[in-house]
């Protein structure tokens, strides 16, 4: 009751071994995106001290968790409280929990008190609304500890998913499947956006991932995170749902942090690097992207810098850059790990047909799903850098900026990332196809 009065939607259980203490951290998953359900900062590489046997040291990922500790005087801040993300390992601590807390559970997680109990269990509670998270320490000496190993949960990993008021009696798959299932037989259905205000008509090219979203109950407000129970929902067109063939899939639309881009500004980097349109009160900057070869319309090559194919520098970047070694654009691994960690871990995959009809003598952009669908499990940020040196994954800008009437100029920029439906299994440990309805 009290997490819920915090208004948290989910809680991740643990049950801590000897080892999971505030010296030696604890562990919570093989990588972050086993954990996009909690709200964190963007990584940031910071010097990595722990080695183990066979493995190499190097530097490591940390997170800030806005995270506070329940106790009997009430929620209690845990400054210094993150998530430490080992690529080497591969593995996720979590770590700085005591550390500057006025008043923690210090007795249940301190190596020389009783930081090596076993049976302890850990429960963090997560709001998705409020971006918090709060955590619980309970002894194995307490009624509570039996009565949490008993709750109906979804186990993922070490960890235990406990959903508060989710009448569904499955698993989130299944639930998932239920649902796209019954979009799908819906047919038709007329563009449209879900935001905090409720339905609004839509039909930008984009409709299609928005009414698939509103039908699914999700909010647009671009907040990065999986879309429905912890799954991340990608629709894309196909030209037809009996025999849908390959097509492309915007992985994510993502602005980059370095490089001309960001020293020059839209505008000038438009007018500089664009092809020029109506006269010169145009510019477009354009083009497929894709492996270490020049695109001939940009003269700029797509690659990345700091990954060998095994081992991953914290402070190496995705580039494009040009023949001269300039840097156009750059997105640093921080920022890219982050984005792909929240919205990549568990994926669904769903083509749809769009169509015009005219309704009460207005145009309407009407869409329908295919009860086909791909679903891709477990995955690393090693697989998405590898997609970008194999070619697989292309940037696909599309930045276009016009001069006004008033004579200013102004911009429009998307920054996507994509990849041919038929290599998505490339980016996933598990990849299956199936029908929702079959299910």
């Amino acid at each position: 009751s009290t997490l819920i009065a915090l208004r948290c939607e989910t809680a991740l259980i643990k049950t801590l071994n000897r080892n999971n203490n505030s010296k030696n951290q604890i562990y919570l998953a093989p990588t972050m995106n086993h954990l996009a359900v909690i709200p964190t900062g963007d990584p940031l590489p910071n010097p990595g001290t722990s080695t183990k046997k066979g493995k190499a040291p190097g530097m490591l990922f940390s997170s800030a968790l806005p995270f506070s500790w329940l106790s009997p005087s009430g929620v209690v801040r845990a400054p210094e409280a993150k998530l430490c993300d080992y690529t080497q390992y591969p593995e996720v601590r979590f770590s700085g929990f005591l550390k500057g807390c006025a008043n923690p559970p210090s007795y249940l997680l301190a190596k020389e008190k009783r930081g090596t109990e076993e049976g302890r269990i850990l429960v963090i509670g997560i709001s998705k609304s409020t971006g918090e998270t709060y955590g619980l320490v309970v002894p194995v000496t307490v009624p509570l500890n039996a009565a949490l190993r008993e709750l109906p949960s979804e186990q993922q990993g070490v960890l235990r998913v406990w959903s508060f008021g989710d009448q569904h009696e499955g698993d989130s798959r299944d639930l998932l499947l239920d649902r796209l299932c019954e979009i799908s037989c819906r047919e038709w259905i007329a563009g449209q956006r879900l935001t905090k205000d409720g339905l609004i008509p839509y039909r930008a090219r984009n409709g299609g991932g928005y009414t698939l979203e509103a039908e699914l109950g999700i909010v647009s407000n671009g907040t990065a995170g999986p879309d429905f129970h912890g799954w991340e929902v990608k629709q894309h067109d196909v030209h037809s749902l009996i025999r849908p063939r390959s097509g492309e899939v915007t992985l994510f639309d993502i602005a980059p942090d370095g490089g001309e881009y960001i020293e020059l500004g839209a505008s000038e980097f438009a007018r500089r690097r664009g092809r020029p349109r109506a006269g010169g009160d145009r510019y477009d900057f354009t083009g497929k992207h894709r492996g270490t070869s020049p695109l001939e319309t940009t003269g700029l090559r797509f690659e990345v810098v700091g990954y060998d194919g095994t081992n991953i520098d914290p402070t190496g970047a995705v580039t494009l850059v040009g023949n001269t070694g300039d840097t156009a654009m750059s997105w640093s691994f921080s920022k890219l790990l982050g984005h792909w960690n929240r919205k990549h871990a568990q994926a669904v995959f769903i083509g749809s047909e769009k169509r015009d009809v005219e309704v009460a003598g207005s145009q309407v952009r009407e869409y329908r799903y295919g009860q086909h669908v791909e679903l891709g499990t477990g995955t690393h940020f090693r697989r998405f850098l590898g997609g970008i040196n194999a070619g697989t994954i292309a940037f696909d800008p599309g930045l276009k900026v016009e001069k006004g009437a008033n004579g200013r100029w102004k911009s429009h920029a998307r920054f996507p990332f994509r990849i041919s439906s038929r290599e998505l299994r490339a980016l996933y440990t598990d990849f299956e196809e199936l029908s929702t309805c079959d299910t």
